[in-house]
């Protein structure tokens, strides 16, 4: 029998229940290490403003990497990701016959009409089509 959809399986079962007994949160440990980081990055930072370091001994990359990736990690815990998405691009006129869409193009065709209609009062001329179309 398998397991309800959306259970926790067993390997993360244990690992939460490992978790509880050491009182340790990943997150809070995430935000320590964050933390650190940030005020080590802005410690090399004053350090190199001052000039009391050589851009050798700089450190403050390092710091900033690791700031980054413990936020990014935080994150995950926080916000769900985002499923990746397959874009498929349909034929709208697939299946239909040629009588079909050519009903389907001049309904298209007549509704545009009307929506020029009542935003003008008036259908504009050919000639002011054609002008209109050089000009794009």
């Amino acid at each position: 029998m398998a397991r309800p959809k959306g259970s926790l399986n067993k390997t993360t079962l244990k690992a939460r229940e490992i978790l509880a007994k050491k009182k340790f949160c990943p997150i809070s440990a995430l935000i320590t290490i964050y933390s650190y980081a940030v005020d080590d990055y802005l410690e090399y930072k004053d350090k190199r403003q001052n000039n009391r370091i050589s851009p050798l001994e700089d450190q403050s990359p390092k710091f900033l990497l690791t700031a980054q990736h413990s936020a990014r990690d935080i994150a995950s815990y926080i916000h769900p990701k985002l499923k990746s998405i397959e874009y498929v691009e349909t034929d709208p006129t697939q299946g239909l016959t040629d009588q079909e869409i050519l009903d389907k193009y001049e309904r298209a065709a007549k509704l545009y009409r009307e929506k020029i209609l009542a935003k003008n009062g008036k259908l504009p001329s050919r000639k002011s089509a054609k002008k209109s179309d050089s000009r794009d």
